[in-house]
């Protein structure tokens, strides 16, 4: 998996966790791992959903 299709995925799951009310806040998050790769993403703390982009 390329790191932005991750980065992506990873920002899906947290905007879903928000939308269906399982977050609060800036509380609770998702993060991804690509073992074969060696890559994690993760959201960053303190950081609004609405403020939120794949970068």
């Amino acid at each position: 998996m390329k790191l932005e299709e991750l980065k992506k995925e990873v920002w899906q799951a947290n905007m879903e966790l928000k939308r269906v009310g399982l977050s609060l806040s800036t509380w609770g998050n998702v993060s991804g791992i690509d073992r074969e790769r060696e890559l994690v993403v993760a959201k960053p703390d303190n950081i609004p959903y609405h403020e939120l982009r794949v970068e």
